[in-house]
């Protein structure tokens, strides 16, 4: 049912795209500039992340996800939408993939916000708070 909806959706939101001159951005360029852009902007939560918790688990996450969604995206799947349809393996790895991106993005935050306010993290020991207290 799940993918008879999105198969459905996909295909009146690139019709409309073409109908709006917006056609490109279902385009196979378009697509690659669109996960480079993820990738560049998961590469800086991940760094910006690991500056407050210095915990490698997300960047793991990231990693496992991003690499599914390509395998599943660019290296088995086919640009046509009712070929990829029934390719299980693709539909799978891809919804593992974005489900392993929103953990990462899940573990990050709250791992970060955790190491604000009382922080016991052992990068922050010993370290001068500014406020002249250390920690």
């Amino acid at each position: 049912m799940v993918c008879a909806v999105h198969c459905l959706l996909v295909g009146v939101a690139l019709s409309l795209l073409s109908v709006l001159g917006l056609g490109f951005l279902g385009s196979r360029p378009a697509e690659l500039i669109f996960f480079g852009l993820a990738i560049t902007i998961g590469a800086f939560a991940i760094y910006a992340g690991y500056q407050h918790h210095r915990s490698t688990k997300p960047a793991l996450l990231y990693v496992a996800g991003i690499g599914l969604v390509a395998v599943s995206h660019f290296v088995i799947g086919s640009h046509d939408h009712a070929a990829a349809q029934e390719n299980l393996l693709t539909t799978i790895l891809s919804v593992a993939g974005g489900l392993s991106l929103v953990m990462f993005h899940v573990v990050n935050t709250k791992l970060s916000r955790a190491c604000h306010g009382g922080c016991h993290c052992p990068h922050h020991e010993g370290r001068d708070m500014g406020d002249g207290t250390e920690r």
